[in-house]
């Protein structure tokens, strides 16, 4: 307890800095909307369900259709924990759960990673927080904030095994290495198939590591590591096998896989929604993107890069995951994850550049690099500030049934969803309502209706793009138009109310007309019987 005190005591370094005002930029900013994703609702729904019924749905129960839809739930198991958490804590629960996984995915895994692999504390210290900035975009309630999580145990695993490679430790320390990973990863990877599609990318970090370590002694070194090499390459080959193989248990089998590629292949709906758009340079996600990758240019082309020592790995781990981040948005936060110990090594490649000494305004940047550095390892104590920080959180959540730090509410908001004009319809059908109910929304609004009234509401469409198929969006999309046939539409596919944006031009359209019956309207929806 003592010791607690005195490392408390001592002057503040960058990552102790860090670590309290991502903990309150989370609980004072970050959670204002995070429960605005359009999937909230059904991701719930389905939690419930599995829980209650004790099995995984295989078909959809949320739309309105004539015909059974099969549906791929390649998130159940992440449902059925965000269910489980809201049914014992409601909202509140929900939140802190994903405060404490999120912060301890990337202020403490992350960065013991980082500082164990990059060289240094100061430069890890940039390097997570430009991580944990670059996330920050994707902090929603969703099942993706777990697959941060796994990402960044398999990255720093991954390269732990790398590093010990590049090390010279002995083969029998490898081996064992590769041994541990050979434990762990195929529960992960049975895990994580379950919970989120991201799971994919895990495997590409052990494609990537194997394929990178066979061909490095041809191009950046000699072979003198030969027996070592080839029991590394030897252990990476069955750990992507078991990994791989670990994928099937799931309960849709190879279903699953094919599931994930569907939607890539389709340019319609990676249009549909913005977060597989290329990002905006001139936001702030872009800028941090443009930020990060700068900085690392700098390191190499400044300090050199013969003196970092790269292999194929890390240029595969900088080149693929920016690629793929300027294709999609959605991609950034496993950039930032994965750039991170390359980053870190590059920020500690530019004190050893001449061309500080050009400069007598820079000439003593290593030196003043090296006092930072010096600072930092005295004075880190991060991962205690975490702690305290993180326990407070739970107490006081546990305790209070409050977030602590946050002032606003909870669940999806009520200036975006349509709460009050589904309390209305709830009078207007009364709770002795047997028959199924079908509303045509727009998608957006799917999920929360499932949530508010399955299984008596049932929505045309929600945001499940690859359950109805690219045709059934095209023609929702094209009919639900002021003059688009609209009424012939929803007449052929039995809605019984229309639920609208309040600033819908359809919705105007038929006001302005008169052409149905206005039941509820505010500044969210409006509400009409067909």
């Amino acid at each position: 307890m003592l010791n607690s005190i005195k490392v408390l005591l001592r002057p503040i370094g960058l990552m102790d800095a860090m670590v309290a005002i991502a903990l309150v930029s989370l609980l004072g900013v970050q959670l204002y909307g995070f429960a605005r994703d359009p999937g909230v609702g059904w991701h719930l729904k389905t939690g419930q369900i599995v829980l209650e019924s004790g099995s995984v749905p295989h078909l959809d129960p949320f739309l309105s259709h004539s015909e059974e839809r099969e549906w791929v739930s390649d998130q159940w198991l992440s449902d059925l924990l965000l269910y489980w958490l809201y049914k014992v804590g409601s909202w509140p629960y929900l939140y802190c759960f994903f405060v404490v996984i999120f912060a301890f995915g990337y202020l403490y895994l992350l960065h013991r990673g980082v500082s164990e692999f990059g060289g240094s504390s100061l430069a890890a210290a940039i390097a997570v927080l430009l991580a944990f900035k670059l996330s920050q975009i994707h902090f929603l309630l969703r099942p993706v904030g777990l697959s941060f999580f796994f990402f960044t145990l398999v990255y720093v695993v991954l390269y732990g095994l790398y590093n010990s490679f590049r090390q010279r430790v002995d083969q029998r320390s490898l081996r064992r290495r590769i041994l541990m990973a050979h434990l762990i990863f195929p529960l992960l990877f049975a895990l994580w198939a379950n919970m989120h599609p991201a799971f994919i990318l895990g495997l590409f970090l052990i494609g990537m590591l194997t394929i990178s370590v066979a061909l490095d002694p041809y191009f950046f070194e000699g072979d003198e590591l030969k027996s070592d090499r080839r029991a590394l390459i030897q252990g990476l080959l069955t750990l992507f096998a078991a990994s791989l193989a670990a994928t099937w248990f799931n309960p849709y089998g190879l279903n699953l896989h094919a599931s994930i590629f569907e939607l890539g292949r389709s340019d319609f709906f990676m249009n549909l929604h913005m977060e597989w758009h290329s990002p905006d340079f001139k936001e702030f996600a872009g800028m941090l993107f443009q930020a990060a990758l700068g900085l690392m240019v700098l390191g190499v082309v400044l300090g050199g890069i013969g003196r970092l020592r790269w292999g194929f790995f890390e240029l595969g781990l900088v080149v693929g995951f920016a690629f793929l981040s300027m294709r999609s948005v959605r991609f950034l936060p496993f950039y930032g994850i994965a750039i991170s110990i390359p980053l870190s090594q590059a920020i500690v490649n530019l004190k050893h550049s001449c061309f500080w000494e050009r400069f007598s305004l820079l000439k003593n940047f290593p030196r003043y690099f090296g006092i930072l550095e010096a600072r930092e390892r005295r004075t880190n104590r991060g991962a205690l500030i975490l702690g305290i920080g993180l326990l407070v959180v739970v107490l006081q959540t546990l305790r209070s049934g409050e977030i602590p730090f946050y002032e606003g509410e909870y669940g999806p908001p009520h200036k975006t969803y349509p709460y009050a004009a589904l309390a209305q319809l709830d009078s207007i059908i009364g709770s002795n309502q047997q028959n199924v109910i079908t509303i045509a929304s727009t998608p957006s609004w799917g999920g929360f209706l499932a949530w508010h009234g399955y299984p008596r509401l049932k929505p045309l469409l929600d945001d499940r793009n690859t359950l109805v198929g690219e045709t059934f969006y095209r023609e929702f999309d094209s009919k639900m138009k002021a003059g688009g046939g609209w009424r012939e539409y929803l007449d052929k596919m039995d809605a019984d109310y229309l639920l609208l944006g309040a600033s819908s031009p359809l919705g105007n359209s038929i006001l302005e007309c008169d052409v149905l019956p206005l039941l509820y309207r505010d500044d969210v929806a409006m509400l009409f019987k067909l």
